[in-house]
């Protein structure tokens, strides 16, 4: 008896896989399978592994260019999110500010000190009183009669600190007297002009004198009545 001959065995169906360009993405990805339609033999556990792969694959694609496109945009969007000044702008507010300070200052040493004004007067009695050359020392006694000088001008113990302290500078620096007159304008002016000291006191005197006059007179008025 003869053997039928052997049929040779139907090859797998060929896996070939097509990714959608569709929306959903990685969601999109469909195989399609071909062949003489026999049913698929132990490969399918492989070929559901590579689609699991190539579905991560295009997930985490869209993930790296979405950061990229957002890293972009806040790169793009630069200081002005932080609201700060642009370089230039800042640049110009400070030079504005600069040359405003510079206009002030040059306004305060323009300021001219008159002959009579107290600070000027104090400051040359200061420098005649200085001893030691540079050394510029103002004894105890020397500096008590200055104070009782500036408090007769109409000047406090402060600006009158300020005034000894900016001769005293001067004449340790080597310079003369009229090259402090610009700093002596800094000191605020509250003394009265020369021969004006005792002007307000001896108008005090006299209206008390004549309040007193007309008082005794009027008590010795009811007295002898």
């Amino acid at each position: 008896m003869t053997r039928p001959p052997i049929q040779p065995e139907p090859e797998p169906p060929r896996l070939r896989l097509r990714l959608d360009d569709a929306a959903d993405g990685a969601a999109g990805t469909r195989a399609q399978f071909g062949g003489s339609g026999a049913a698929w033999p132990q490969a399918g556990t492989d070929a559901g592994d590579r689609l699991a792969r190539v579905r991560q694959r295009l997930v985490a694609q869209r993930v790296g260019s979405g950061a990229v496109a957002a890293g972009g945009a806040r790169g793009a969007i630069g200081p002005a999110a932080a609201g700060g000044l642009p370089p230039a702008r800042g640049r110009a507010t400070a030079t504005a500010r600069e040359q405003r300070r510079a206009v002030a200052t040059e306004n305060i040493l323009s300021r001219g000190l008159s002959a009579d004004d107290a600070r000027w007067i104090l400051a040359a009695r200061a420098g005649e009183q200085l001893q030691g050359g540079s050394v510029a020392a103002l004894p105890a006694e020397s500096r008590r009669g200055l104070m009782h000088a500036a408090h007769a001008l109409g000047m406090r113990p402060f600006e009158a600190g300020l005034v000894i302290a900016v001769v005293q500078d001067a004449a340790r620096r080597g310079e003369t007297l009229e090259s402090a007159r610009p700093l002596l304008g800094f000191v605020p002016a509250r003394g009265r002009r020369a021969g004006r000291e005792g002007s307000p006191s001896l108008r005090v005197l006299v209206w008390a004198l004549a309040l007193g006059a007309a008082l005794l007179a009027a008590m010795a008025a009811w007295v002898t009545r």
